[in-house]
């Protein structure tokens, strides 16, 4: 039942792995990689703290583009400051914000362009991979 779960989540990678290595091999992949990017996202440190021998997996996270695109879709573009229930507040303005994961935002059409870019290669790698399939199982 898990295993359907997992497919059915994100189809293209389900597909891809699933005729590439297998089921079984799929769902351990799959879970491997996102745990990967989920470290090297952005979300558990700063970008400048990585050792420079794994700061290249930062740039090939979906995640981490996913996450600077939802930051600065909720407080870029000029937001109106939070509402701070106490007296101090200090990430009242979304500015302060951006500032603190880096975010800029003139780098939002760049996240998107990579996102979909992502989106595309993942797709044609499965197109690839089920052309593939189906030549070898004609030939039987």
């Amino acid at each position: 039942m898990g295993e359907s779960r997992q497919l059915r989540r994100e189809p293209t990678r389900g597909v891809f792995g699933q005729h590439s290595v297998g089921l079984k091999g799929t769902i351990i992949t799959a879970w491997t990689v996102d745990v990967i990017m989920c470290i090297f996202s952005g979300f558990l440190g700063q970008f400048n703290e990585l050792p420079s021998y794994v700061s290249w997996i930062t740039y090939v996270s979906f995640i981490r583009y996913s996450f600077r695109g939802i930051v600065m879709s909720l407080y870029g573009m000029d937001r109106a400051d939070l509402e701070c229930a106490e007296g101090i507040c200090p990430l009242q303005k979304p500015e302060t914000i951006l500032n603190e994961h880096k975010i800029y935002e003139n780098e939002l059409a760049i996240v998107f362009t990579v996102l979909v870019l992502y989106f595309l290669c993942l797709r044609l790698a499965t197109y690839f991979v089920l052309c593939y399939k189906v030549r070898s199982l004609r030939r039987k």
